[in-house]
């Protein structure tokens, strides 16, 4: 299919839809989604034919908000949208497709776009209704963050048997705007399977966000990865897990070169003990998963890990704990590393913290270097104050250091601590951290893990001004989607954000901000004059010559695991 963008429109498309420019809808309608209601902005369009019963779980409701932010049908005023089905508890985490023996003939499927594209972005897990009409399901965002417009070509796998299932082209994305899709509405992507992606941008660099989400009330998970354009021959994952305090790993390996390959995932217990590979066979532009629970040679424990093949990969790690017993079921998931550096930054860790989101960090450290290297954490509390620094074990190559801040020395092993700082402890509260030593190659995956949410993020080695695609306030009612983001300076002291619109990308608000070199800051939506509550911003954070980098963590109040953080991209 072949879709054309209007100017300035953020894109939501039924796959069976044709879109021109037509009679426009006023602005200020109203929808309402499970019990909130969202503004909609100027539409216009001929209507496609499509149900208009929705999902209404947290990330389902920040999907439809960007779906009614550019063209789409028309949606009936005060239309009243049932509630998902609390799901029925299922064993595997993140089911698996099986493959099917007779798919029929693509019909109709666009040519590639000719020519040589700007950027190609890879995404190696997507799904639709993956385990049923409440089974996971992941909508993502592609935004422009260039000066120039972009077409784009999106080439859909099925993870199961490789299939080619769709091709999508999109005409004239200009810059700050954004292409949102929600698989769950897509006719052209087969119900009850993953896929891998592969988009290819013509004109302009874009950047891309997918938010993976399974359930409703108290049964909702959900975390976020990004899409990567790069990647390697060589793979790091700090910590991945089996059985550990109930959370078990699905690796999603994506090969991005030009031929096949085989992927071998080698383990390395980080409480010692032989190492465990496992392989799989990959075809270019397909991903294959490997799940830490239905592997035989595997006990339980926590893990680092490498993946090793002959043509470049990318990977993400999606880390479980929602077996049938399990009351809060929770997901962590995050980008496997290809480079390090020898200092690596984290906007943000926590002891003891309550509240949605919060609760308490493990900061993991992995040794990318051929020989073995001893890395150091620096902890310095949010906004600023003295710097706490603990030496970490001498790693061999590949061997990861975990530090969980709940205990003594970061250990385990050691007791708890207590609420102050001690020699041995850091106080209650939020902090920054800064991972690495003089000439190492480190990775470092920070979790923040509380009573009913879960969420990861990888350390940062790029400094630089920093663009975040997606940024909301109150998306979806009070309780609903705000993303804060947290700015860690390396040597910036005043920062100018700029924020745009999703719906035009017109320049929505301009905001100053004063922090101290070496500390971090957290910014608000909601306490920056000129924004909007049930709107979503793309934001470009500029050091004024320092240097700096960035987060967005995404919370919500509507029940469940209503937390998610993703990195932000260097500009």
């Amino acid at each position: 299919m072949d879709i054309a963008a209007p100017p300035g429109a953020t894109r939501w498309i039924s796959r069976s839809s044709e879109l021109d420019a037509g009679p426009g809808r006023s602005a200020g309608s109203r929808v309402r989604i499970d019990r909130h209601l969202l503004a909609l902005p100027q539409l216009s369009g001929r209507r496609s034919h499509r149900s208009q019963v929705l999902r209404a779980g947290p990330l389902a409701k920040l999907s439809f908000a960007l779906a009614i932010l550019g063209s789409c049908a028309p949606v009936d005023a005060q239309r009243t949208i049932s509630p998902s089905p609390t799901p029925v508890a299922t064993a595997a985490a993140s089911p698996t497709a099986t493959a099917r023996p007779s798919r029929q003939p693509l019909v109709g499927l666009p040519a590639p776009l000719a020519g040589e594209p700007t950027i190609v972005l890879y995404l190696p897990y997507l799904a639709r209704a993956l385990g049923g009409a409440d089974g996971w399901e992941t909508p993502f965002i592609i935004q422009v963050a260039d000066t120039s417009s972009a077409d784009l070509e999106l080439s859909f796998y099925a993870i199961s048997d490789g299939a080619l299932v769709a091709r999508r082209i999109v005409r004239g994305l200009k810059p700050g705007t954004s292409y949102a899709d929600q698989p769950n509405r897509d006719t052209d992507l087969p119900a009850d399977e993953a896929f891998s992606a592969v988009v290819r941008s013509f004109g302009a660099k874009v950047v891309a966000v997918v938010n993976q989400q399974r359930g409703a009330g108290p049964r909702f998970e959900a975390d976020s990865y990004v899409g990567r354009f790069e990647g390697a021959q060589r793979l790091f994952f700090p910590s991945i897990s089996r059985g550990a305090d109930g959370f078990t790993s699905r690796v999603i390996v994506q090969n991005i070169g030009s031929g096949p390959t085989q992927a071998t995932l080698t383990l390395l217990p980080q409480d010692g003990g032989a190492q465990v590979t496992v392989t799989r066979s990959i075809q270019a532009g397909r991903s294959a998963i490997i799940d830490l629970g239905a592997e035989p040679d595997l006990r339980d424990g926590q893990y680092a890990a490498t993946v090793n093949a002959t043509e470049r990969l990318v990977a993400v790690a999606n880390t479980h704990r929602d077996a049938p017993a399990i009351a809060a079921p929770m997901l962590y998931s995050y980008n496997a590393f290809f480079s390090g550096a020898n200092t690596v930054y984290g906007p943000y860790a926590a002891k003891n913290v309550p509240g949605i989101g919060a609760g308490s960090s493990t900061i993991t450290v992995q040794n990318m270097r051929s020989d073995a290297d001893r890395p150091s954490l620096s902890f310095t509390p949010l906004g600023g104050g003295p710097v706490t620094r603990f030496d970490g074990p001498t790693l061999a190559p590949g061997v990861a250091w975990a530090f969980d801040l709940r205990f003594q020395d970061g250990d385990r092993s050691h007791p708890a601590c207590g609420p102050t700082a001690t020699a041995s402890c850091l106080a209650d509260g939020e902090y920054s951290y800064v991972a690495g030593s003089t000439g190492g190659q480190f990775a470092a995956l920070a979790t923040v893990i509380g009573p009913t949410t879960a969420a990861s993020y990888t350390a940062l080695a790029r400094v630089a001004d920093y663009f975040v695609p997606n940024v909301t306030r109150r998306l979806g009612g009070a309780d609903g989607w705000t993303t804060p983001i947290i700015v860690q300076s390396v040597n910036a002291s005043r920062l100018t954000l700029s924020w745009y619109r999703f719906a035009d990308g017109s320049l929505a608000a301009t905001q100053q901000a004063t922090m101290a070199p070496g500390g971090a800051l957290r910014i608000d939506p909601r306490d920056v004059p000129g924004l909007s509550d049930g709107a979503q911003y793309a934001v470009v954070i500029d050091g004024n010559g320092g240097r700096l980098v960035a987060i967005v963590v995404q919370l919500n109040s509507l029940g469940g695991d209503g937390a998610a953080i993703y990195e932000g991209s260097a500009r």
